[in-house]
């Protein structure tokens, strides 16, 4: 029932709610009016206004500008409290390496700093996190007095953490999630921080009705499963519950950040056979091709991993060739990713798309020839900016369709291949093998294999990198590259050469051959539906290299930040779209191959940059033998190839020259602009 304003006189406010009582003589019924009304104006006002319900207005008290520290001190690290009496145990479960970076996001008066301080070492960095102004301040102080060096505060808000995008590889809070108001907003901010990869640990209070105590009832406004529930709509991962033996009233779950590993299986498997088949003009020379690359991306997967243990930190190109080059090699590795990295695969994963969907949906013939692809690009963006989080989750299962779609067409095309169904592998005519031809089919091939470079996202996890982080990469770049072989083996052998020379869509004509219609029909839909989710999933990550550039200074203002989230995203649309309108699947596979190969050869050759101990003698130390010769080889194959690719068609370059030339104005136009302090910190 609404409240009833009291600006009316008393008379007419009751003759307004009541009037037969007012209108009565006797003054023992305008008493009864009087509390008759009092009955009904004031008891539903009053029942409408409940006590607050946990955790509203539960950060007022830490927003005080006259807090006092001390009283916290006193509450937070005794060892009474059960969280800081179990804190070995809390660490152990965080697996902190040497080198990790780690965000204590309501980190309080910093009971925690010290340890992970110690734990993550000189090369690692921890963020003290915390949205009370006065607890950053006394924070401060405690870093300056202990000399802690490698730690950084940082006041957060209500919605963001402030920290950079992939800019920490753990995130850790400690009875704070219950103090996240606006809960869907800051989980938001802690996906963006971490890297792929990257892990999220909760330790919190367990609040269970008729068991819990009634501050925690009173206090605390979710439960673990509903925790849980909100981590996971937030696009993370549940990873496991720790027990923790000193727990009575706490619990400890772990989520992590997906991979996107699943995603290295890029658009171009669905592509470039036809392309390639057209240029070589022979089945055996395309399979020769697809295994060249992957053993070029084999070693660069063990080079990488490399990379990864001598400087376990997020960033990933744009660190490695700021620290070990100069500025300028980090920001063109910031262009290219921003460029040719995300704008130039979503171009290509939406043009794929539509090549595989205009048969399913009859486009009518007065489109523009790429309006599909545009509005493929434009929908990712608007669903990212609108409903992110559903966008994450959908993104997942569409993922899930591509391994399925990859895994039915090699099982169906082998049994059909056995049972004398598929064509023969004749010779294409119209295609000539040479040494020009073949090395740019490998570079269209290398644009697939790229995905090997999540490594330097997922190295400071690992306890041990040196030994689990470059085989776990070269284990996965070897299962991929055999995934390839076994699937354009299929696309190859399944039709006549001449019928696939050329075509983009190599995979539905490869069904069509194998299980007549039907199969090609559910074989366009797999694939529309697997290349939507890769172009919605670099649209997001996409964002978020804008967004980490904003944060640096390196790109207007109104991109950094949370608020400028959403501007990135259309900043990363508006990019692509002008892919698709400029550009052919042909042109973009050597664009992209090209471009991104030699930034990742570029980054391979800081391996051979001598490195100072920096109180780490294990990470200075020379990379072993084989390291080197794995890297030497990714080097040179990777520079061999794509000078042999200019000399066959120059015009192959022509994209990768322009982000180079681009990049360095950029760069001319940052320093100029006074922003070479920066450009310093960020090579330190």
């Amino acid at each position: 029932m609404r409240s009833v304003t009291t600006s009316l006189p008393k008379k007419d406010l009751l003759m307004t709610c009541c009037p037969p009582i007012w209108q009565a003589r006797s003054r023992a019924l305008r008493i009864g009016g009087l509390l008759l009304a009092a009955q009904f104006l004031l008891v539903p006002t009053l029942a409408a206004a409940p006590p607050a319900a946990p955790g509203v207005g539960i950060n007022s008290k830490f927003l005080d500008p006259d807090l006092d520290p001390q009283e916290w001190v006193d509450r937070f690290e005794v060892e009474s409290r059960e969280v800081f009496h179990a804190r070995e145990a809390i660490l152990d479960a965080l697996r902190l390496a040497p080198g990790a970076r780690i965000a204590d996001v309501g980190c309080g008066t910093g009971a925690f700093l010290k340890m992970f301080s110690q734990a993550v070492g000189p090369e690692g960095r921890v963020y003290a996190v915390d949205i009370s102004p006065r607890l950053i301040e006394f924070v401060e102080r405690r870093i300056r007095d202990e000399r802690l060096s490698n730690i950084a505060a940082v006041h957060s808000t209500a919605t963001s953490t402030k920290l950079s995008a992939a800019s920490v590889s753990t995130v850790f809070t400690c009875d704070t999630y219950h103090h996240f108001e606006q809960y869907p907003e800051m989980l938001a901010s802690i996906r963006q921080a971490l890297v792929p990869g990257g892990l999220f640990v909760v330790v919190d209070f367990e609040r269970v009705e008729g068991v819990s105590r009634e501050w925690i009832l009173g206090h605390v406004r979710a439960g673990k499963e509903t925790v849980r529930q909100e981590v996971e709509a937030a696009g993370f991962e549940f990873v496991d519950e720790v027990a923790v033996p000193a727990f009575k009233e706490n619990y400890l779950l772990r989520f992590r950040r997906p991979t996107g590993s699943a995603a290295v299986i890029g658009s171009g498997v669905f592509t470039t056979s036809g392309f390639a088949l057209e240029s070589l003009g022979s089945p055996a020379a395309v399979l020769a091709a697809w295994a060249v690359g992957g053993l070029i991306a084999s070693c660069g997967a063990i080079a990488y991993g490399a990379l990864a243990f001598r400087l376990p930190q997020s960033g990933g190109e744009y660190l490695y060739l700021s620290r070990a080059l100069h500025p300028f090699f980090g920001f063109l590795a910031g262009t290219v990713s921003l460029t040719a990295g995300f704008s130039g695969a979503i171009a290509f994963a939406a043009l794929t798309c539509q090549a595989y969907a205009s048969p399913l949906v009859g486009l009518p013939d007065w489109l523009p020839p790429q309006a599909f692809a545009t509005a493929v690009v434009i929908v990712c963006g608007i669903v990212h900016v609108e409903a992110g989080r559903l966008a994450a989750g959908l993104n997942t299962a569409l993922v899930a369709v591509k391994l399925l779609a990859i895994g039915g067409l090699i099982v169906w095309g082998y049994a059909a291949i056995a049972a004398g169904d598929a064509a023969l592998a004749e010779p294409v005519t119209a295609g000539g093998l040479s040494v020009g031809s073949f090395a740019m089919t490998v570079m269209w091939v290398m644009f697939s294999y790229t995905g090997f470079n999540e490594a330097v996202y997922i190295a400071s996890e690992a306890r041990s990198p040196r030994r689990t982080v470059p085989v776990a990469v070269l284990l996965g770049t070897l299962l991929v590259t055999v995934l390839y072989l076994l699937l354009n083996d299929v696309f190859l052998r399944s039709a006549v050469p001449a019928a696939l020379a050329g075509q983009a869509e190599v995979a539905a004509v490869a069904a069509a051959a194998l299980g007549g219609p039907s199969f090609e029909w559910w074989m366009r839909l797999a694939i529309v539906l697997s290349t939507i989710s890769a172009a919605a999933g670099m649209t997001m990550a996409g964002s978020r290299v804008v967004v980490a550039m904003a944060d640096d200074g390196i790109l207007p203002g109104w991109l950094a930040g949370t608020r400028g989230r959403s501007r990135a995203v259309l900043v990363q649309a508006a990019l692509a779209v002008s892919m698709v309108q400029l550009a052919t699947i042909r042109d973009l596979l050597g664009l992209l191959g090209v471009t991104l190969s030699l930034c990742s050869a570029l980054t391979v050759a800081t391996l051979f940059v001598p490195r100072t101990a920096d109180g780490d003698a294990a990470a200075a130390a020379r990379p072993a033998g084989a390291v080197l010769a794995a890297a030497g080889v990714y080097i040179a194959a990777t520079a061999g190839f794509a000078v042999l690719m200019c000399l066959h068609d120059p015009w192959q370059l022509a994209g990768a020259a322009t982000i180079v030339v681009v990049s360095a104005v950029g760069f001319w136009l940052f320093r100029a602009r006074g922003n070479q302090g920066q450009i310093d910190q960020d090579a330190q």
